[in-house]
């Protein structure tokens, strides 16, 4: 009798160890909670691992599509990163696209978010990629229809907060989902402002022909310049497209890229300020060349572009 209690006990035991290993099992999918791993110490910290978009802790419901940039470092943990010299000398955080593998080295503070799964934060001092190569990373679209490539002299913002580049004109128009700016200092001390692509959909876009056809925004009537098509997109390409005010100006072009259902927007263009504002012998002048030499970096961004459902790259439309 005593044995048959025994045995009674023990399978009961074993029951309810399951169900509560099945309900923390649960609780942890469900709310995103992960089981503590070690954490560093306060204090200086050097640590390698991967720059992404810090996941929520509770991942129930809609989410937000805000990304609070952060490090999963090779020891488990989420880390928040906090760079408080931007606005003089950058460390050059948000310049890093998701995805790249990097060594951060900064202050670590303990503290968990209330929002994001993080341990802390690190207030970066330096952040560099792994490779030494003049490509600093890919982004893909959120979307997943395109993959486009980040020269390492270049930053990626994908707010407007994010843009180390402040000028009268900004390197981005305002609506871009991903903005790529020139960080570079080559044209230091000439009248160079900024130069930058901007990418956002056109959901109003809906169909290829009105797409490539549209006018751009406050450019009435303006028609493609040309048009160019792939085995699985279409293409065109409107040019100049020109602003100015209050001394600066800018030149460019804007591409409409129709692929997978979808309009894209892609515009490039080059930032000045008028050469003739400034005293004599004070800067040098960004030349013709100079501002060709950055178009067609521009364009070799562009050109990169991968539709990633079978790989082909763009052949940008020519007149």
């Amino acid at each position: 009798m005593i044995s048959t209690m025994r045995a009674i006990i023990i399978v009961v035991g074993l029951v309810m160890a399951c169900v509560l290993a099945t309900f923390v099992w649960w609780l942890f999918k469900e709310t995103g909670f992960e089981p503590h791993l070690a954490v560093p110490a306060n204090g200086a910290i050097t640590l390698k691992g991967e720059v992404l978009c810090l996941p929520h802790r509770d991942t129930r419901g809609p989410q937000t599509l805000e990304c609070a940039y952060g490090l999963l470092g090779d020891d488990g943990n989420y880390y928040a990163l906090r760079d408080e010299t931007v606005g003089t000398s950058p460390s050059g955080i948000t310049t890093i696209p998701t995805g790249s593998k990097v060594e951060v080295m900064g202050t670590f503070t303990r503290g968990e978010s209330e929002i994001y799964a993080s341990v802390g934060t690190i207030t970066v001092d330096t952040i560099q990629t792994e490779d030494g190569s003049d490509v600093a990373g890919s982004e893909t679209h959120s979307d997943g229809v395109i993959t486009f490539t980040r020269p390492k002299d270049f930053g990626l913002a994908i707010t407007e907060e994010q843009v180390l580049v402040q000028k009268v004109i900004p390197p981005c128009e305002l609506g871009f989902e991903y903005c790529l700016y020139y960080l570079g200092d080559t044209y230091e001390g000439t009248n160079f402002e900024s130069a930058g692509i901007a990418i956002q959909t056109r959901d109003e876009l809906t169909t290829e022909s009105v797409c490539l056809a549209a006018s751009p925004e406050g450019y009435a009537d303006m028609t493609p310049r040309a048009t160019s098509h792939g085995d699985f997109y279409g293409m065109s390409v409107f040019s100049p497209i020109p602003d100015a005010g209050m001394g600066h100006y800018s030149t460019g072009m804007q591409y409409r890229l129709y692929v997978s259902d979808t309009c894209y927007q892609i515009t490039e263009r080059v930032g000045e300020s008028q050469f003739a504002n400034f005293p004599t012998g004070t800067i040098q002048e960004f030349t013709e060349d100079d501002r060709a030499e950055l178009f067609e970096r521009l364009q070799a961004v562009i050109e990169g572009i991968v539709l990633n459902e079978t790989g082909e790259t763009l052949m940008l439309p020519k007149e």
